[in-house]
């Protein structure tokens, strides 16, 4: 059952991300995590399956000199969004994070519709499902659409960091001009080593969420809209 599985595995996600310039060998490195995760640690998602998305890590994938590049492989796993540098105003900088977000979310929605037909196929959940309105009913298991309400969804992830560093970009690079984007972007890549100014300054003199500010609540909201309609 577990070679079923993960060949089956194998075959669909390299299937499904094939179109999204996802790395070869990061198919491998979800394969072998899912399965040590759902086979051997006891894995908590056997009912209905979540995922996160991550966003002030695609933040900082976008906001980089080339964030179609991940710097960790040399590979392009973004699409396309332009030199952060180049940016004229926080809108065409947040219009490039929300184009990342959509093609990360149907990357997401994807890989999820795979991964639910797996747990449909080869991890039913009998005990789960006698418990679970309409499954005795549909005659179908939990995990194969015979509850009455769907489960599965994509958890949005960081949003009080995505807004607290949007908030910094917008009012220290385009609104108070008190830091360039390069000479933050070189901040960043650096862990702030030989910038301590930079970072005491992003940290003491920056709107941030939490604290009923109109400047960084607007960036949450917006930020919200993005993931709802991306």
């Amino acid at each position: 059952m577990m070679i079923r599985s993960f060949e089956f595995l194998h075959y669909h996600y390299f299937a499904a991300f094939s179109d999204f310039y996802f790395p070869v060998q990061h198919i491998t490195n979800v394969e072998a995590h899912l399965f040590r995760y759902l086979l051997w640690d006891g894995g908590s998602y056997s009912g209905g399956f979540a995922t996160c998305l991550s966003h002030h890590r695609l933040l900082a994938h976008n906001c980089s000199h080339t964030p179609e590049i991940d710097p960790d492989t040399g590979r392009r796993i973004g699409l396309e969004t332009g030199d952060p540098t180049q940016f004229k105003s926080f809108e065409e900088l947040f219009g490039a994070f929300n184009r990342q977000l959509k093609n990360f979310v149907d990357i997401k929605v994807k890989g999820n519709n795979i991964i639910e037909r797996l747990f449909a196929t080869f991890m039913p959940s009998p005990f789960l499902s006698i418990l679970i309105d309409d499954c005795i009913k549909s005659g179908k298991d939990y995990n194969d659409g015979g509850p009455r309400y769907n489960t599965t969804y994509i958890m949005g992830v960081g949003i009080g960091t995505l807004t607290d560093s949007l908030a910094a970009i917008k009012y220290h690079v385009f609104d108070e001009k008190s830091v360039t984007m390069d000479h933050l972007l070189i901040s960043l890549k650096c862990n702030f080593e030989g910038h301590e100014r930079i970072r005491q300054m992003l940290w003491s003199k920056t709107p941030k969420y939490g604290n009923d500010d109109e400047f960084a609540d607007t960036i949450l909201r917006a930020s919200f809209d993005a993931l709802h309609h991306a």
